[in-house]
This record gives C-alpha cells, structure tokens and sequence, in this order.
C-alpha cells in the first residue's frame, strides 16, 4: 500500500488515510485542528526539494488548498488533499 502511496495512487483505506496525517505531523504542517497549514507547507517545499521541482509543487499545494475543507476527519483532510496533489501533476508527485 505505501508503495502505492509514493507512485500517486491512493487507495481507500482509513489507516493509509491515518498515515497520511501522521506523515503531515511529523513534517510539521498540521496545525492543532488537524488541518494541513498551507504557509508550512510551502516553507516545507522550500526547505526540501531542489530548485526545479519547487514551482510545480507549490502550484500543486495551491490548486489543492481547499481541498481539506470538504472534510471534518483530521484523516480525510490530508488523505484527500495528498490525492488531489497526486492527480495535479503525477509525474512530479513525491511523497515521503
């Protein structure tokens, strides 16, 4: 399953979902209300991927912001807000 996860396909599974959000957690771009803090998330992409994939992956973050607010699971938010990046751009999709 977590192979899957980092080729961009997203299976529907509550502890892939739960894996998701502990992922975003780790990484620091969650805030207390379980939802994924655009502005460290961006940081985040700053700080960690090289200068050729930055611009893809913040219009990806971008393009998928208010994806979360159709969500009230901590789990759901970042699950579906990690698919809709996966499906914005598949070939540049990176996940942890």
């Amino acid at each position: 399953m977590l192979d899957n996860l980092r080729k961009g396909i997203l299976e529907d599974d509550r502890e892939l979902k739960c894996y998701t959000m502990c992922i975003a957690q780790m990484g620091g771009t969650l805030t207390k209300k379980g939802e994924i803090n655009v502005q460290k998330t961006l940081a985040q992409l700053d700080a960690m991927l090289p200068p050729e994939m930055k611009q893809k992956a913040k219009d990806a973050v971008q393009s998928c912001r208010e994806t979360q607010g159709q969500y009230k699971d901590p789990c759901d938010k970042t699950f579906y807000t990690t698919k809709c990046l996966a499906e914005y751009d598949p070939d540049s999709f990176l996940f942890p």
